[in-house]
């Protein structure tokens, strides 16, 4: 009985260290955050949204599409900014993003592509 325990208790500690230590609980890599801010329903609500992002000196250019529910923006890339801090400055606006995916791309062709995409 004592063996059985000891095993089980040698397979939970490897398989916890295993899958614990291979987790990345955030990725700070990607200089581009496509954000899903539903709720946007008029320029004004962009515009606010907009004027809280570029008091940001690590926010370097900004796309929104109210049609798409869509905030994008390209950070320093010198500088690993965590989602939760993009997400306090949503709030402030009395938005937040649902969904936030990072990618690595030049800003110029995310937005062509985008907006190629998305006629």
């Amino acid at each position: 009985m004592k063996n059985l325990f000891l095993s089980i208790a040698l397979f939970a500690f490897l398989f916890f260290f295993t899958f614990a230590g291979s987790q990345n609980p955030e990725n700070l890599n990607g200089n581009i955050l496509e954000m899903k801010v539903e709720g946007m329903v008029c320029g004004h609500c962009a515009q606010g949204i907009k004027e809280a992002l570029k008091k940001e000196s690590f926010i370097s250019n900004l796309f929104i599409s109210i049609e798409h529910d869509l905030v994008a923006i390209e950070l320093d890339p010198s500088q690993k900014i965590k989602e939760e801090t993009i997400q306090k400055i949503l709030k402030k606006t009395n938005f937040s993003a649902s969904k936030i995916v990072r990618k690595n791309s030049d800003f110029k062709d995310w937005k062509f592509n985008f907006l190629k995409d998305h006629k």
